[in-house]
């Protein structure tokens, strides 16, 4: 059994909370359950997808959906695309090996060097994420929200030191429910 490791740098964390925020304002009233807690900032949901399968295909098939009016790229492809990209980045066997999960967890625990090797994956990763355009992804998202009044430039939930702060923010992301 392979394991694939991902790290979650300040890049993904974002996109996680512009997800987090953009479900919460569209599906938070028929959905609260699912959402993962937001001071997780490593998932955007918290249900067993085995146990809701109906609930999974139709959340899915309508980010798809939405997916494909605003691009040409289809959500099965994610996979492809990434592998491609990893393709175009040169890198040893090794670290290879870990980007595409086809190394077992015990044969990473016998390497050796693991700071250079970490410092070499940390390097793939960030070329990946450069070559998908995450930065720009980001941007766009928070563009197009400026059209709804909502700069996430301003607001993160990660900037909400008190409970009365957390209360604030999705107060104020409840007023967006009113247009959908």
């Amino acid at each position: 059994m392979t394991h694939r490791f991902i790290k979650i740098n300040f890049r993904i964390k974002k996109l996680i909370e512009i997800i987090k925020i953009l479900f919460h304002i569209s599906h938070y009233k028929k959905y609260p359950f699912i959402l993962e807690t937001y001071s997780n900032q490593k998932k955007v949901f918290n249900f067993n997808i085995y146990e809701q399968a109906n609930l999974y295909k139709n959340l899915w098939n309508f980010y798809q959906k939405k997916l494909r009016e605003v691009s040409k790229i289809k959500f099965s492809n994610a996979k492809s695309i990434y592998y491609q990209f990893l393709n175009e980045i040169e890198m040893n066997k090794t670290i290879s090996e870990i980007m595409y999960a086809d190394i077992k967890d015990e044969d990473v625990l016998k390497i050796r060097d693991i700071s250079g090797l970490k410092e070499k994956i940390e390097k793939a990763e960030n070329d990946v994420l450069n070559k998908i355009g995450i930065d720009e992804i980001t941007q766009i998202l928070i563009n197009k929200l400026k059209f709804l009044d909502l700069d996430l430039n301003e607001v993160s939930f990660t900037d909400c030191k008190t409970p009365i702060e957390f209360s604030r923010l999705i107060e104020r992301l409840n007023r967006y429910h009113k247009g959908l």
